[in-house]
């Protein structure tokens, strides 16, 4: 009877070395969390870096972007407590210290490409300011927003798929319109189907079209920097609605524009506007 008795207590009530276990395991779990959402937050901001920076060197100077490692496994995070309790402290420190290295070394080479970004930009101060990675108009407000994407779109009279050369800002007519970057008027004037339209000759290859304006602010040849107002938007031509038509050419293809919009959006702002990009499925004109 006292060894039942013994033994029922035990499995009742724990020691007080069971219990300090117990605490210290729940303590390590919790860190163990802690520790896999700052990496999972890492790897996201890495990623981002990632993509600018090709943006930046491919897109902008032209460059291939520093060569990166194989994309690493993901970190077995999920059921991380049921790993905690199949795993030793060495397994569970060395598993550990393996992620925060090779995050370390990715990390390490996302800075050699800045630096080379840097040297880059310091070499081409010109070219920097000419390449339009400005947004053509505010979009601050609920009442203008990115309307269609660039590529294959429904056109909204015809009906059929055609390709869109540039993408499409919804808003109100009299929204200032500005120059993405430096440049010279090469274009302006009235034309079918683009109604009012100015065209901007960037050099380095590049040029921006800016088409439906409701008015046009500059007259051919004069020289415009970055955020000059050129016109207004408007729905001059053949147009669903009022909207500014915005293509950039790169030595006279049409490219993504958004692509170049890196240069005034937060990581979390430029990622909306590449989802809001790739979900729109009828153009404006």
């Amino acid at each position: 009877m006292a060894v039942v008795l013994f033994l029922v207590y035990n499995l009742l009530f724990p020691s007080p070395k069971e219990t300090a276990l117990r605490r210290e395991n729940g303590e390590i779990s919790a860190q163990y969390d802690l520790l896999g959402d700052e990496v999972r937050r890492l790897d996201n901001v890495l990623a981002d870096l990632k993509r600018r920076d090709e943006n930046l060197h491919r897109v902008i100077f032209e460059t291939e972007p520093v060569a990166r490692p194989a994309q690493r496994p993901e970190i077995g995070w999920v059921n991380h407590h049921e790993r905690l309790t199949r795993v030793n402290d060495a397994d569970l420190i060395a598993g550990t210290t393996r992620e925060i290295d090779t995050l370390a070394k990715i990390v390490r080479q996302q800075r050699a490409a800045y630096e080379e970004i840097s040297l880059l930009a310091r070499n081409n101060g010109e070219m920097l300011a000419s390449i339009p990675t400005m947004i053509p108009v505010a979009l601050n407000t609920s009442t203008v927003y990115l309307a269609s994407a660039f590529g294959t779109c429904i056109h909204p009279f015809y009906k059929m798929v055609k390709f869109h050369r540039g993408i499409d800002f919804s808003g109100p007519i009299g929204t200032p319109v500005r120059a993405a970057g430096r440049g010279t008027i090469s274009g302006c004037g009235n034309a079918k189907g683009i109604g009012n339209y100015v065209l901007i000759d960037h050099g380095f290859d590049h040029e921006t079209l800016y088409a439906h304006l409701e008015k046009i602010n500059v007259r051919k040849g004069q020289r415009v920097e970055r955020g000059d107002v050129i016109g207004l938007l408007g729905n001059s031509g053949q147009v669903a609605g009022p909207h500014l038509h915005y293509e950039v050419l790169r030595n006279g293809q049409p490219t993504d524009p958004v692509n170049y919009f890196f240069n005034d959006l937060s990581a979390a702002q430029f990622d909306a506007l590449v989802e809001a990009a790739g979900n729109t499925g009828q153009s404006m004109d």
